[in-house]
């Protein structure tokens, strides 16, 4: 039995259920719930299938974003270079302080945006079907490779 919740062609909210033995998968917005009615072989082995298959799709990198050690080492960072980044009398260290502040504040403020917007998305296409990555980012990549040209460009006229 599959419930689910759809808008367009994505699936966001789902829950599989069956019977003899009883499996259960929910994934909801902030957590994925495999339950299994019995720890017999066959229940043990497709709850580590499912496992298995979950596992590999998770998205990577993400306990960068979410490890609290990692977030106050940046928190702290941020706070001691905003303080040296102006009494620093070299104007090249003074400003690679202030860059590596700025990238921080932009870790923290992206690792609290993806842990309250974080979705389980099912896509009902096969991968063949998919456009590549290139072509689903490209205004992304177009607009990152403009502003890196024009921040260059305004870092070489300032010197």
């Amino acid at each position: 039995m599959v419930h689910a919740k759809k808008r367009k062609e994505l699936l966001h909210d789902i829950r599989i259920t069956g019977r003899h033995p009883y499996i259960s998968v929910e994934m909801e917005p902030n957590q994925i719930w495999l339950y299994i009615s019995e720890d017999t072989p066959e229940s043990r082995g497709l709850f580590e299938k499912i496992k298995a298959v979950l596992l590999r799709w998770r998205r990577r990198f993400t306990w960068l974003l979410h490890n609290s050690f990692l977030n106050g080492i940046a928190s702290t960072l941020t706070m001691v270079g905003a303080v040296l980044g102006f009494r620093v009398q070299s104007r090249f260290l003074s400003v690679l302080i202030i860059a590596l502040s700025l990238v921080c504040i932009f870790w923290a403020v992206y690792g609290f945006q993806d842990r309250t917007k974080r979705y389980t998305v099912i896509v009902s296409k096969h991968r063949i079907e998919t456009p590549g990555f290139v072509k689903r980012n490209r205004d992304s990549i177009l607009l990152a490779i403009i502003s890196a040209l024009i921040g260059a460009l305004l870092t070489y006229f300032l010197k």
